[in-house]
């Protein structure tokens, strides 16, 4: 499903949307031992917010997982990182964007030109659903039917961002492979690294 941009102003529809999701949210956050007796529309709502925030959560997974592997894999080369130097390169990569982060990748490592057009959906993805999704979404929000879709919606950019998530798994190993470092040479690092020795 295909999410269009609508006109920046506030009719009705999308006050009434508004002001239902808050007053949704704030029955859900206040009644916890009562969740199992919501209504059907109270159950719709929650399970939009839930899908919605599993699929930041894969989105965000995928951008951090970027950085951490450009960290690690791809990082400053042959000199040794201590744990400082590495927190900062971290902090430094978690500053960027995902597209720049996808690019910065590229420069090290050959990117399947199918897995390239993934991610940029990925990343459209991901800029939909943080800067508009239920500004977008707010017609269908009211409705049982559009809450339906919503739900459906955000399961496929669930599945999505994990298949992501694979794929890029996918190229670290073959990366790995390729340059003689073994899951147990990561892990050494790793500990080395949170211990900072």
């Amino acid at each position: 499903m295909s999410v269009h941009a609508r006109p920046c102003f506030v009719d009705s529809r999308a006050k009434v949307a508004v002001h239902r999701a808050i007053l949704a949210y704030h029955a859900i956050t206040k009644r916890d031992a009562a969740m199992e007796q919501l209504d059907r529309e109270s159950q719709e709502i929650r399970e939009v917010y839930a899908r919605y925030g599993l699929a930041m959560y894969g989105a965000q997974c995928v951008e951090r997982g970027l950085a951490i592997l450009l960290a690690t894999a791809w990082g400053p080369g042959p000199r040794r990182l201590t744990k400082s130097d590495y927190d900062d390169l971290l902090e430094k990569l978690f500053s960027k964007t995902f597209g720049s982060l996808f690019h910065r990748l590229g420069e090290h490592v050959h990117i399947p030109e199918e897995f390239e057009s993934l991610v940029e959906q990925a990343v459209d993805k991901r800029n939909c659903l943080a800067h508009r999704y239920f500004w977008d979404k707010a017609p269908d929000f009211m409705t049982e039917p559009g809450r339906t879709s919503m739900i459906e919606e955000l399961q496929e950019a669930v599945d999505f961002f994990g298949h992501i998530n694979q794929q890029l798994h996918n190229i670290t190993q073959e990366w790995l492979s390729a340059h003689g470092i073994t899951q147990e040479d990561l892990d050494r690092q790793m500990i080395r690294l949170i211990r900072g020795t």
